[in-house]
């Protein structure tokens, strides 16, 4: 998979990465690498720095790839998303944020970062202070951190 291929598809994923799949079909194909801080709870996390991504199965009752995580590299209609205008993301996707910025974060740098949330592209973005694309988050399942 190169950079460019990463595509997204919301509601169903990003390149080839579907939701619900098993995350074993991706890892030697991607060269994955699994993260370690993640291995005591049963969430399975892999990522690929050369593509700037991770996949998530954070359900072992449920297995399949339920999240992807993409910070270097996500397109739609041959534009990477990150690094965008806010702005300029949501005309270029003919959607806007459900709110304003749900949420910050701020880094240990000083500078805080803003999410964004696409309920019906089942995408999260988060922007920096200058107001571009510096992670986007996508979600093939909705579930409830209460549960």
């Amino acid at each position: 998979m190169k950079p460019e291929d990463v595509i997204l598809h919301p509601d169903k994923g990003a390149g080839n990465i579907k939701f619900g799949e098993s995350i074993e079909s991706h890892v030697r194909r991607l060269r994955l690498q699994p993260m370690a801080s993640t291995v005591s709870d049963g969430d399975r996390w892999f990522e690929s720095n050369t593509l700037g991504l991770t996949i998530y199965d954070d359900d072992p009752d449920e297995p399949g790839i339920d999240t992807i995580h993409c910070h270097k590299f996500l397109f739609f209609e041959r534009e990477n998303l990150i690094g965008m205008h806010i702005n300029d993301f949501a005309a270029h996707i003919a959607a806007w944020p459900d709110l304003g910025a749900t949420d910050f974060i701020e880094l240990a740098t000083g500078e805080r970062q803003f999410v964004y949330e696409f309920d019906s592209l089942g995408l999260q973005v988060w922007v920096n202070e200058g107001d571009k694309l510096v992670d986007t988050i996508i979600v093939g399942r909705i579930y409830d951190d209460d549960a």
